[in-house]
């Protein structure tokens, strides 16, 4: 008896398999292996890690450098054109050197900007250096050349990794509804058939069977519409829902409306608030491929009785004609698993980038605070000057400064509009002949309250045999 039974019951699924009918329930399982890849366009769309920032070049350090070299290197990488605006200087010709070459626009940019005393003055603030004296800057030369030759090598190889810009979150997300839904908008609508499956509106019978030029497997909304919609004239039938009674019925030359749409998307459910990682995406793609079924040369996805995918009398399935090699299905059967594929290896690399950066960055803002550390050290490691010393190696950074400022003046017409500056040849009016003006330039060391004090004031009211003591 137990025997007749089973026999029956196999023989009964036999006949149904063979018949072709469409029943509520035939692809439900198909859909939640799909459901992983719709969800993806969940809005709003979040990924996972976040791109971190790119460092910003240390260019700060480079003009510290900068300011703390001697005149004549710094005159190289700037010169004043005929509205006595600073510029950058070309590389002389004799520059072969590769090195050097790399470098010449980050020391032309350096030198432009600290050709302002304002923005000087703002670097001096910064590194604690605005009131250190000559000897001062002196001792902190070497160490800051140090620290942004460093920086340098850790930026420039930083650029040198990231050849090609990272996708952005915004780039990602469209990729991911380019695959979804053929567009960068994460909604379904019925005027977007050329976008769901890259053809002319069509029924389903032409596009789900790959007998006309539409490409329904080109993402997944159009896939899921043939797997689980039905043609216009299949009565009560929702292949994807054993226990609906409702038509997620196409039109009778196009894609479902939006409200069948709705009953075919309502057995997914929505997951806006997950992060899409790579793994999540991958795994999405791995289990849409799962679905695959070769036969000969083409490839089908949803239960297929026949070979014919009509939504009616034979199948509710997508069939992709050619997408298969003696039954096994090709890599790029499914293009829209292949473009997930591609954010989630974006997404890998991400990951890497983002490590990169880091470190990157971490390693800037290491040897930007050692260089504000060593401003420091020299002020307190170095004697104030006293009242009486004077001369060009103890003059204070203003004046220093000031002497400097002249000389930079190749041509008669910068030189005589600067007041502080004096032309000093009657015969050329370009070359080194403009310099401080008499009495223009403070020689006087320091900047405390007595560094002014004059010889008269220290001995006034002194017996004649102590002042002569006094003199040392």
């Amino acid at each position: 008896m137990q025997g007749t039974t089973l026999g029956l019951i196999f023989a009964a699924a036999l006949t149904r398999e063979a018949s072709g009918a469409i029943t509520s329930g035939d692809n439900e399982a198909i859909l939640m292996q799909l459901c992983h890849a719709l969800q993806l366009a969940d809005a709003p769309i979040k990924f996972e890690p976040a791109l971190a920032d790119g460092p910003s070049e240390p260019k700060d350090l480079y003009r510290l450098n900068m300011s703390l070299a001697p005149h004549n290197w710094r005159s190289k990488f700037s010169k004043t054109d005929a509205t006595n605006k600073v510029i950058a200087a070309p590389p002389p010709l004799e520059v072969r050197d590769a090195e050097w070459k790399a470098k010449w626009p980050v020391w032309t940019e350096a030198a432009v900007h600290i050709s302002e005393k304002a923005n000087v003055e703002e670097i001096k603030k910064k590194y604690h250096i605005l009131t250190a004296t000559e000897d001062q800057l002196q001792q902190l030369r070497e160490a800051v050349a140090y620290y942004a030759e460093a920086a340098y090598e850790v930026y420039s190889t930083y650029k040198a990794g990231e050849k090609k810009t990272p996708a952005t979150d915004v780039q990602l997300a469209k990729a991911i509804t380019d695959a979804v839904y053929g567009k960068d908008k994460a909604t379904y609508e019925t005027t977007d058939a050329a976008a769901l499956h890259s053809g002319p509106a069509a029924a389903y019978s032409m596009v789900c069977t790959g007998a006309g030029q539409q490409k329904a497997g080109n993402t997944v909304a159009g896939t899921i519409l043939c797997v689980c919609g039905v043609d216009s004239g299949k009565g009560t039938t929702d292949p994807c829902h054993r226990e609906s009674n409702k038509e997620p019925k196409w039109q009778a030359g196009n894609i479902p409306q939006a409200a069948q749409w709705q009953v075919i998307r309502a057995s997914c459910g929505i997951q806006p608030h997950i992060p899409i990682t790579a793994n999540r995406i991958a795994a999405a793609a791995a289990s849409a491929l799962a679905t695959l079924r070769g036969k000969n040369t083409d490839v089908y996805i949803g239960k297929h009785a026949s070979d014919t995918c009509d939504g009616n009398s034979n199948a509710a399935c997508l069939k992709i004609t050619g997408a298969a090699d003696s039954g096994v299905p090709k890599t790029d059967a499914l293009p829209w698993a292949q473009s997930l594929y591609n954010v989630a290896k974006q997404l890998t690399q991400r990951e890497a980038t983002n490590g990169k950066r880091t470190s990157t960055n971490l390693s800037i803002q290491q040897l930007e605070l050692l260089a504000k550390e060593a401003s420091r050290r020299p002020q307190f490691l170095t004697a104030p000057l006293t009242a009486g010393t004077t001369g060009e190696k103890n003059r204070t950074p203003a004046a220093k400064e000031q002497k400097e400022d002249c000389t930079q003046h190749k041509i008669n017409a910068s030189c005589t509009a600067d007041n502080n500056c004096k032309w000093t040849n009657t015969e050329k009016t370009e070359g080194n002949f403009c310099k401080p003006k008499p009495g223009s330039e403070n020689t006087a060391a320091g900047t405390g309250n007595g560094a002014a004090e004059t010889t008269t004031e220290k001995f006034k009211g002194k017996l004649e045999d102590s002042c002569k003591k006094d003199t040392g």
